[in-house]
């Protein structure tokens, strides 16, 4: 036992003694992780030469790269590696690579791994690491600690070096599992990791699995297939493992039977041409990996199929053309399917849409149910299955020629448009007007602009209509696509497009200067081009232009203002306007010349001073007048207000006659007659007789006249009095008693023209404007007396007497 220990140790201390001088020596590099090798090197490669074992090589591989990756490694013993890096064979680097040792193992069983490093630390830890699955997965298993082993599972692993720092790391591993499988190395740390064994844990393969197309009809081919899975360990290499098979009939391996079938490699696949006969024949298999077999699958049948007869359809359908014409949401059915299978078919209904995809009909067994068309149904079939629901062999297609007319889809400028949110298109840019109309049969589609210069522009006959032009301002308002089929409604689409463009010229820019140093600028906002729009004012000194001002937009018509800050007083300014939105600017304006004013002189300033004081002066003394005139005007209202209630006291007395007698006695000296404005009076034969102003209050209900006559004689009586001292001078031949009442009840009123006109012309006439009493007209009658003429309309108010006379 211990010589072949040491015979074990040789042969890997020569291994690693040949792979390091192959190091020293070739360029190319190695390294492995996860069960794949890589070797890299420095140049760029041309081509690459691979050889496996002992198997030669098939033909050089065009690789321009630094690195090659071998996947299956773990399968050879050695690999012979040449990569060419340039047109000269003799630049050619070579390296023949021993695989990393590995040892297979079933479960259960126990193992040794060897492997030689370098050196053994004399300080510090060193430890033996299995990688599982991933390169970081390190997991550690025996540790050394100052030459001594430590955290060490004994009852799993057995440290079998003749000392624990010697450089050939020897240990067992007892009773293997599936997860011991993997690779084992050793280092300080992981990083430092240094040569290693790869343990590879064989098992039986799964149990398989036969898959295929196992109802065939005779006389097809059946190929059934074995299926099973290596379960050895790592996964890297599992996916190595190539597994082959054996195949059973009822029980009996007919590998190396006369019967006719044939087997694929490893006899994986199985074919043989179906009979009526095989239906009856059981079908299993077993999978074998390096002489571990598995267990034997579970059997299958074979089920032949015979092909059924002709199928019918009834009732039959009425086609035109081979198909069956329908409008889209209409119905079709029932219709009722047969077929003569053997063994039974199974009827089915379906439908196919245009794309060729299948779909269940709604059925009862063989019978189809109504069904409502649309236009995504190209046919119904029927379908008699005898294989499986994936293969129809036998069926009867009903073809549909489903008729419809949709609505138009329109875009403009690959937009869509809609009436309520019009596309916008700049001016002078290209317009693309498309309509798509689908439609069974092809429908007539016309674009139409509906508003302004109402026209067609243009109409086809097909599925898509295109226009095409310059965008103007003409093309801004409501369009129309229209589809036309015949047996369908009219289908329409309205949209809108809005025309925008770089916006107008600022109008009527103006500016003057208002005070020392300062200049105010005014202009008329124009069309915005149908966009937001804002100004941009610049103006130039005695030396540059530059811009001073960035101004919203009132509106169009609205008047802009612009006042300058404080400038150079009796310096000359430049300015230009111009007015921008998103799409472009204006042209800019025609420039406007200001001389900023100068600073005023003294003499001015105290001219404007002394302005100043009078106008206020003047302005005080305006408002006194107002303010006095005012306060007169109220005490003349006042005085108004009292007349006016004393002759409603009067006013309350209905049906009552009054007279205003006025005795004009006194004046009669001059022979002259008195002109009437409003209305001649008659001239009386007696030239002492009274005038009397008649007033007839018409009311339901007789007043009396000495009720009426006291209370005027007692409100007369406190005015006579006042007036006899006056009255008493002149020489008027009046009666004593001129304020009388008449056997009608009439009052009389004497009125005394003892004061006389200023008018220094003794000549003049008198003249008697007008009598009002409570707003209606008083005027004389053919006996000289001013008789009262009732007006239209007229209802009883307080009583109030108006006398207008006027010398002229």
């Amino acid at each position: 036992m211990f010589e072949n220990i040491q015979a074990v140790f040789f042969t890997l201390l020569l291994c690693a003694h040949i792979c390091k001088l192959q190091a020293e020596q070739s360029p190319i590099l190695t390294k492995h992780i996860n069960g794949t090798l890589f070797f890299t090197w420095t140049t760029n490669s041309m081509f690459l030469l691979l050889q496996r074992d002992s198997i030669p090589a098939k033909d050089w591989i065009r690789l321009n790269s630094t690195e090659y990756a071998v996947n299956d490694f773990l399968l050879w013993n050695s690999i012979d590696i040449t990569v060419r890096v340039s047109t000269d064979p003799n630049d050619d680097i070579h390296l023949l690579y021993n695989v990393v040792p590995k040892e297979e193992k079933k479960e259960g069983e126990s193992v040794i791994l060897s492997w030689s490093i370098p050196y053994f630390p004399k300080s510090g830890g060193y430890t033996i690491f299995h990688m599982e699955k991933r390169i970081a997965d390190f997991r550690r298993i025996i540790e050394f600690s100052s030459g001594n082993t430590s955290k060490t599972d004994r009852s799993k692993y057995r440290y079998i070096s003749q000392s624990d720092n010697s450089t050939n790391i020897s240990f067992e591993i007892k009773n293997i599992s599936l997860e011991d499988a993997g690779y084992y190395t050793s280092g300080p740390s992981t990083g430092e990791v240094v040569n290693g064994y790869y343990l590879i844990v064989v098992g039986n393969p799964s149990t398989p699995n036969i898959t295929g197309i196992f109802n065939v009809p005779v006389g097809d081919t059946c190929k059934p297939t074995c299926s099973s899975t290596s379960t050895s360990s790592p996964d890297y290499y599992n996916k190595l493992v190539k597994l082959s098979y054996k195949w059973f009939v009822n029980g009996t391996d007919v590998q190396n039977s006369d019967r006719d079938m044939r087997f694929s490699e490893r006899c994986r696949n199985m074919s043989f041409t179906v009979t009526k006969n095989h239906r009856y024949n059981q079908y299993s298999c077993e999978a074998i990996e390096k002489n571990l077999v598995s267990k034997r699958s579970d059997p299958v049948q074979i089920n032949a199929l015979y092909e059924p007869g002709i199928l019918s359809i009834n009732p039959k359908p009425t086609l035109k053309n081979g198909k069956l014409t329908v409008k889209e949401g209409e119905t079709i059915g029932p219709y009722s399917c047969s077929a003569d299978c053997n063994p039974a078919c199974e009827i089915k209904w379906i439908y196919k849409d245009i794309g060729d995809n299948v779909y269940d009909a709604t059925s009862k067994g063989h019978q189809l149910s109504i069904q409502m068309v649309n236009r995504s149904i190209s046919l119904l079939q029927c379908i008699a299955i005898y294989v499986d629901e994936t293969k129809d062999r036998k069926n009867h297609n009903i073809s549909l020629d489903v008729q419809y007319l949709d609505n138009p889809v329109v875009s403009v400028n690959d937009k869509n448009g809609a009436l309520n949110h019009p596309v916008e298109i700049k001016e002078a840019e290209k317009l693309r007007l498309s309509c798509y109309v689908n439609g069974n049969p092809v429908p007539d589609i016309t674009f139409k602009k509906e508003d302004g210069d109402s026209r067609i522009l243009q109409s086809t006959s097909g599925e898509w209509l295109n226009y095409a032009t310059s965008a103007k301002c003409s093309d801004i308002g409501t369009y129309k696509c229209r589809g036309e089929s015949t047996g369908f409604n009219n289908t329409e689409k309205m949209f809108g497009i809005n025309v925008t463009y770089v916006p107008q010229v600022p109008r009527n820019f103006t500016g003057y200067s208002y005070a020392s140093g300062y200049i105010n600028l005014t202009w008329v906002s124009g069309f915005d081009g149908g966009k937001v729009q804002h100004f941009i004012l610049s103006v130039k000194d005695q030396f540059r232009w530059q811009e001073v001002a960035n101004l919203s937009d009132p509106g169009q018509g609205r008047v802009v203002h612009y006042e300058s800050g404080r400038l150079n007083a009796g310096q000359k300014y430049w300015y230009q306007l111009k007015s921008c939105n998103i799409i472009n600017c204006s042209k800019k304006s025609p420039e406007i010349t200001i001389t900023a004013k100068a600073e005023p002189r003294l003499s001015v300033l105290l001219d404007k001073t002394f302005v100043i004081g009078a106008s206020s002066a003047v302005v005080i003394l305006i408002l006194t007048i107002v303010f006095v005139l005012i306060i007169l005007k109220r005490k003349t209202a006042l005085n108004r207000q009292d007349n006016q209630q004393d002759g409603a006291e009067i006013a309350d007395q209905p049906d009552v006659v009054l007279y205003a007698a006025v005795d004009k006695s006194a004046f009669q000296k001059n022979q002259n007659k008195a002109d009437v404005v409003a209305e001649a009076v008659p001239e009386k034969k007696d030239e002492t007789d009274t005038l009397y102003a008649v007033v007839e209050k018409k009311t339901t209900t007789e007043a009396n006249p000495s009720a009426i006559k006291k209370e005027s004689e007692q409100k007369n009586k406190s005015k006579k009095e006042r007036q006899e001292g006056a009255t008493a001078a002149e020489a008027t031949g009046a009666s004593g008693t001129s304020r009388n009442v008449n056997q009608d009840g009439l009052i009389y009123i004497d009125v005394d023209f003892a004061k006389k006109h200023e008018n220094p012309d003794k000549n003049e006439k008198p003249k008697i404007h007008e009598w009002l009493l409570n707003g209606a007209d008083w005027r004389p009658n053919a006996d000289g007396k001013c008789k009262f003429q009732s007006l239209s309309n007229w209802t009883p108010e307080p009583l109030f007497l108006l006398m207008n006379i006027a010398y002229m």
